[in-house]
Order: C-alpha cells, then sequence, then structure tokens
C-alpha cells in the first residue's frame, strides 16, 4: 500500500511519496468497432438486446441486459450505458436506465429498449413465488466486500471472521467476487451454479499485498556549471528519524526521477532526502525531508 506526501525542495530539487493509482479508461458510450460520430453517411440498421427472453426466479432476483446498435458500414457498437427501457408491467419487472431488470411479482412483461430511433423488446418472465437459496462462504478476513454477479447482482461484507452469505438467490449460476484495500484474494472470483439446493462452503484465502513507497522527485539543475558539467542522477536516502542521519538506498546514481523503496513494513513511520549527482562527482546537499507512514 502506498500513501501520498508531496515536499517542495527548498533549492532545486522535490520529493514526492506518491500513491500506487490505476487508470481506467472507458468510452461512455460503450465499446465502439469502426462507428465515427458525426458521419452523416452512417446510419443504424439493427438494434439487438439479449437475452431476447428471461425467466427470473423470486422477488428481488435480478438480471441485466446487454444491448448492442449495427450500422450501415458493418461495425457495431455497444450502447447498454445509453439506452432507453420500459418495462410495459412494473407490477412484473421493472427495469433500470442501465438495463437491470428486477423481478416484483408472478407473470410475464415486455421490456422495450429504444435507441436511434430503433427498438428491440425482451420477454421477461416472473415465478416470484418460488423457492430460493443460499451462497455461503469465507474470504478469511473481517471487513471485506464481496459481490455476486449472473443470476442477480448484490454486495455484503464479511463478518468478524470473514463469513458471508447471501440468501433469497434463484437458481442460477454466480460469480462471487471478494475485495479489501491492502489484500489480494485466492482465487480472485469464483462460479457456483444454484440448481435446487444452497452452495456452501465458497472460500478463499486472503494475503496482504506488500508494501512500497513510490519516491518521485523533480529534476536537478547546476547552478553556474563549468564546461561540460551535467547532472547525471539522484540519491535517494532513508531515515527511521527526523532530520536524520540518513542511510543511502541506491548504489549508484539513479537517472530517472523516481525510485521504489520495497524493503518496507507496515506501520513504519519513515523520513525521505535526495540530492543529485553531476559528471564530476559531485553531490548536492539534501532535499527537503518527504514523511510517510506506512499503513
Amino acid at each position: 500500500m502506498r500513501s501520498t506526501l508531496c515536499l517542495l525542495q527548498s533549492a532545486v530539487l522535490s520529493i514526492c511519496v506518491a500513491s500506487q493509482s490505476i487508470a481506467f479508461a472507458s468510452n461512455s458510450s460503450g465499446n465502439t468497432s469502426g462507428v465515427e460520430a458525426g458521419a452523416s453517411n452512417v446510419t443504424e440498421t439493427d438494434l439487438v438486446a439479449s437475452p431476447a427472453t428471461m425467466v427470473l426466479t423470486g422477488a428481488g432476483a435480478t438480471k441485466r441486459l446487454a444491448v448492442e446498435a449495427s450500422y450501415s458500414n458493418g461495425a457495431s457498437q455497444d450502447i447498454t450505458q445509453t439506452a432507453t427501457y420500459v418495462s410495459n408491467s412494473t407490477s412484473v419487472a421493472t427495469v433500470t436506465q442501465t438495463g437491470l431488470v428486477t423481478a416484483v411479482g408472478d407473470g410475464t412483461a415486455r421490456v422495450v429498449v429504444s435507441y436511434g430511433g430503433r427498438s428491440s423488446s425482451v420477454n421477461v418472465t416472473v415465478n416470484a413465488s418460488s423457492g430460493t437459496y443460499s451462497i455461503t462462504g469465507t474470504t478469511q478476513i473481517a471487513a471485506a466486500t464481496v459481490a455476486i454477479s449472473g443470476a442477480s447482482e448484490a454486495s455484503t461484507k464479511a463478518a468478524s471472521r470473514g463469513g458471508f452469505r447471501f440468501t433469497g438467490l434463484a437458481a442460477g449460476t454466480y460469480t462471487i467476487t471478494p475485495s479489501l484495500a491492502g489484500y489480494t484474494f485466492t482465487p480472485a472470483s469464483q462460479t457456483a451454479s444454484i440448481t435446487n439446493a444452497n452452495v456452501t462452503r465458497v472460500i478463499f484465502t486472503a494475503t496482504p499485498t506488500p508494501h512500497v513507497v513510490d519516491l518521485k522527485w523533480g529534476a536537478g539543475k547546476i547552478q553556474n556549471p563549468v564546461s561540460g558539467q551535467v547532472v547525471i542522477g539522484y540519491n535517494v536516502y532513508r531515515s527511521p528519524v527526523s532530520g536524520g542521519p540518513y542511510t543511502q538506498l541506491n548504489a549508484s546514481p539513479i537517472a530517472a526521477l523516481h525510485y521504489v523503496d520495497d524493503a518496507v513494513s507496515a506501520g513504519d513511520t519513515l523520513y525521505y532526502v535526495c540530492s543529485t549527482v553531476d559528471n564530476l562527482g559531485n553531490v548536492s546537499s539534501y532535499s527537503n525531508q518527504a514523511t510517510v507512514v506506512v499503513p
């Protein structure tokens, strides 16, 4: 796990203890293949919602639709998130504007999906009064979030010893996925199929993720350099005591503007500085100090 802290160096450097981050890029209109917005010669030719028929067993059971538009240039586009949905019988089944259908009462309903002037329909049969089942298991650690998807979608928090339980589930196939900051789970997810009995002993193993500190700094400069004098890298230093003494972490100057310290443990409070090194062997004074508390 990583913490975030940035301090400017009093002279020419700064040092940043940065958090791990993962960026997700998505197209709000879904995955596209060869569809160019604003291309006047491209027209929508078909709209398909799947599955075309849906059976939901038990009140509250859910299932998500997927909707794809086709175009005259042969391309297709997932427009599940941008289509419009209407149920003709909300006493039987409701539908959200992201395509999630929820069983309400016994009967049949038709969900109409519209987009770009075209429409498609899905027939929904609900057996609300049928028997329901449960899925139980353990993450081996408290407070983990456990989510299920598939025949329906739900999430819960693991209890004090890591146990979790989902009840009121309809027959079908489910994917169970645990998550908790600072831990990885083995396996990452599991699949369970409910036919006519409860599913038990869905077991995950929780492992703490390694702790690291990701250090970053700005480029150093030489004031009034002599001919041929250039910066070749940087030294990074660490101390368990504010103000030092510091221990150099790198064996030779680091050419990059970052360094990952993986020799840390949860609960450590550490202090970092860096210095600039030139090709003549000169080393600058320390940057100002950055402090990090490892979670």
